[in-house]
């Protein structure tokens, strides 16, 4: 299609702070090729010249139930979205994770006969397999975090490609590792109800650290558009932005809500434990239909538990006992550290959105 081809405009589509990390990264290659780039996303997306058609990240959710709030704003967004697909002409679309929505979008670009890129597709591996069955109808290529993914998708004739993982863009190597003094990090997530639910309680634990390991200081990551204030948050705890990887890279270990920081404190080599906690009926839910038997990436990725996982069940006194067997214990946080670190070998090299963004212009 003539017009398509001349078009110097793409569509970029995400939803979440984890994603727009790398919707950024992918939108910045476009950019820098002479690309005008239009999107949702958050005001990651805009920093970088991006124009931004909504703001979506501040209404990230987690859970089945949870987004239901939300359903009123995203139909007015789709009906948005569309009205832009009929106005610009759009070299493609490119959706970045957040199916909940952006399986709306692809069928929308499919509709004004916009060529789909799946940037970071759903983890189907996890649950819902099928989901498939419905992006066939719409994507043209879909590009994977992780290698194993492509196999799935290819039993159902998909167009593939795994070029490495995301983060790779975005993460330092891992940093020299010392026990001479704890550097504790505090990662109570990246979404206000998360945040609400398991920062006091971080809070409380790191307290007990410092009460039993003298040598100890800690880290609180923050997450940029979030409220902390009604949080009382003692002195003695540093506070740092959550892209503030070079303090990251120090840590020697962390308190991390589930969720993709736990896979970036792997590949950086952070001994961590994971914390997860939704309503429960998004928890049962979930349990019906997830098919993986743990929550954390690491221990998905290694197939068995190597970082200590509490699901639903966050009680202090449990958790801190966990936290001070492994702090107290060298051998045990070191090797905890190995084990991470190898993960890393397995998911590529940097340069994954530059690879990306030549393969789309070689598929159109």
């Amino acid at each position: 299609m003539k017009l398509r081809e001349e078009s110097k405009k793409v569509f970029i589509s995400c939803g979440e702070i984890s994603g727009e990390i790398h919707a950024r990264n992918l939108s910045r290659q476009f950019i820098e090729n002479g690309f005008e780039v239009y999107g949702i996303g958050g005001k990651g997306l805009e920093d970088i010249g991006v124009i931004l058609v909504e703001d979506v990240v501040s209404k990230s959710t987690i859970g089945f139930f949870e987004a239901i709030k939300n359903i009123y704003f995203f139909k007015k967004l789709l009906k948005k979205i569309e009205k832009l697909f009929d106005k610009e002409k759009f070299l493609c679309v490119i959706l970045v994770d957040f199916w909940g929505f952006n399986k709306f979008v692809g069928r929308v670009a499919k509709k004004y006969g916009l060529p789909v890129f799946y940037y970071i597709s759903p983890q189907v591996w996890a649950s819902r397999e099928r989901r498939i069955i419905v992006m066939k109808k719409w994507v043209k290529k879909i590009y994977v975090a992780f290698p194993f993914e492509v196999e799935i998708y290819k039993r159902y004739g998909v167009d593939v490609r795994f070029f490495g993982h995301p983060l790779l863009d975005v993460l330092p190597e891992e940093g020299e590792f010392s026990l001479e003094k704890l550097r504790i990090g505090i990662m109570p997530g990246s979404r206000n109800q998360e945040i609400r639910k398991l920062l006091p309680l971080f809070l409380k634990i790191c307290e007990r650290i410092r009460k039993d390991f003298k040598n100890s200081e800690f880290y609180l990551f923050k997450v940029k558009g979030i409220d902390y204030s009604s949080f009382k948050i003692p002195d003695c705890i540093n506070v740092v932005y959550d892209n503030d990887y070079e303090t990251r890279r120090k840590l020697n270990f962390c308190l991390c809500a589930s969720g993709t920081a736990t896979l970036e404190n792997a590949l950086l080599g952070i001994p961590m434990v994971i914390v997860y906690r939704v309503s429960l009926l998004t928890y049962f839910i979930a349990r019906m239909i997830v098919k993986v038997k743990f929550i954390g990436m690491p221990n998905i990725l290694a197939g068995r538990e190597i970082v200590p996982e509490f699901v639903q069940d966050i009680d202090e006194n449990k958790i801190y006992e966990k936290v001070y067997e492994i702090l107290s214990k060298r051998d045990k946080i070191l090797n905890m550290r190995k084990e991470l670190l190898s993960l890393r070998k397995n998911l590529g090299t940097s340069g994954v959105a530059r690879r990306v963004f030549e393969d789309m212009m070689r598929s159109l």
